[in-house]
């Protein structure tokens, strides 16, 4: 298989030079290592802190392991050592005047909220953070194109993980499985300290039922026989491990009663058919929809992530029961994003759109759009655009500003 371009190497390589430090983080084993180990070319030091001889020494005595090194200098997993931070500050506040955009760290690590959240609070204005994801849909497009189905079931089937990707199915079960056992016990029980693994991945499987719902923290404690505090904790850890997407609620209420729960999706969908035990995708099965809708979702993320942006995107339910899927912010507008789990267009998705999007003021501006697994784009006379995912992604890339 030809080794696959990443679209986050652009936004790296625009990045260098621009900021005295650069986070990159992301799930395990979707090629962050790979990505920075290419700087290297450009004269960037390496060291790995998953060398538990480099890590005992870090640990010990931080200031002595760094004189190791010349700078600039990638530091990989650095979440086993997070001491090095003040470190690494230190070293930025010492920086010469006129010197401060000179890359001097690269570190990545799989764990956001420890690791990047106290970095970002440090330095803050002299780092910025980007996320590496999975494959991204338009980073593994074939020629000739697969259809949006076909695309579909194979992300379902193999996921979009480089090790999973690559190996295709039914042999991505298998990796799916270690991997699962490697993150918990080299994150969950490691990093976080939680020693009943087998109740985590309990937890790990039902929440996997629950993608694409707006989460019911009472119901997952009442199942798992936990307290509220700490299903809210462990999903907050799954989210610092880039293992599921959560969606506020959006921000304006407009005059009426909105849940405010999140709702979660997985960042795989591969991983997300491992937990759930599917096989094959059935047009039957009752999550069939679900599953679609989180595939967008997650592709969607892909998307800004890989441009080195958050992505902006909500959802609104009213109490009684009025539910737009997902909002979109980019380019100054908002849109209304709708997933039709159908190769073809119904008439009556048409009218359900439509009255959905009566909730807004009138002098609220929306465009609504709908994803589905048809072929073409069609423009519809209300105003109304159905788009397969991958031309979606590329019309996201036509209404971006593009950079200098």
């Amino acid at each position: 298989m030809p080794k696959l371009k990443r679209g986050s190497t652009q936004t790296l390589e625009r990045l260098i030079d621009h900021f005295p430090v650069i986070g990159l983080t992301g799930a395990r084993q979707v090629g962050k290592t790979t990505l920075i180990r290419h700087l290297q070319e450009r004269g960037f030091d390496y060291v790995s802190l998953d060398d538990p001889f480099e890590r005992e020494q870090a640990f010990f005595d931080p200031g002595l392991f760094l004189t190791k090194f010349h700078f600039p200098l990638i530091i990989d997993e650095i979440q086993h050592v997070p001491a090095l931070l003040d470190l690494i500050k230190l070293e930025c506040d010492q920086l010469p005047v006129g010197s401060e955009c000179k890359t001097r760290f690269v570190m990545s690590g799989s764990q956001h909220f420890r690791l990047m959240e106290t970095a970002e609070q440090s330095l803050a204005g002299r780092m910025v953070t980007a996320v590496l994801p999975p494959f991204s849909l338009l980073e593994v497009r074939t020629e000739p194109p697969l259809s949006p189905i076909a695309q579909f079931r194979l992300a379902c089937e193999s996921g979009l993980f480089p090790g999973s990707y690559t190996l295709g199915f039914p042999e991505s079960r298998y990796w799916f499985g270690a991997y699962l056992q490697t993150y918990l016990e080299r994150d969950v029980r490691t990093l976080y300290g939680i020693q009943n693994l087998m109740v985590f991945q309990r937890f790990v499987r039902l929440l996997a039922s629950q993608a694409g719902k707006i989460l019911n923290f009472a119901y997952l404690a009442n199942q798992l026989d936990l307290s509220v505090n700490t299903i809210k904790r462990w999903v907050q850890i799954l989210q610092a491990g880039h293992m599921v997407i959560l969606l506020p609620a959006y921000y304006q209420s407009f005059g009426r009663r909105i849940i405010q729960a999140p709702k979660l999706y997985f960042s795989d969908i591969g991983l997300l058919c491992y937990l759930l035990g599917l096989q094959k995708i059935n047009p039957d099965h009752p999550m069939f929809g679900l599953l679609f809708e989180n595939f967008c979702i997650q592709e969607i993320s892909k998307y800004f992530w890989i441009k080195g942006q958050e992505p902006r995107l909500y959802y609104f339910r009213t109490t009684n029961g009025l539910e737009i899927s997902t909002l979109m912010e980019v380019a100054e507008k908002t849109y209304s994003l709708s997933y039709l789990p159908s190769t073809t267009y119904q008439t009556l998705f048409e009218k359900k759109v439509a009255k959905i999007n009566r909730v807004f003021p009138k002098d609220f501006d929306v465009l609504s759009k709908v994803l589905y697994l048809g072929q073409c784009v069609l423009k519809k006379s209300s105003g109304l655009g159905l788009y397969p995912i991958d031309q979606f992604l590329t019309f996201l890339n036509s209404i971006e500003p593009k950079s200098g």
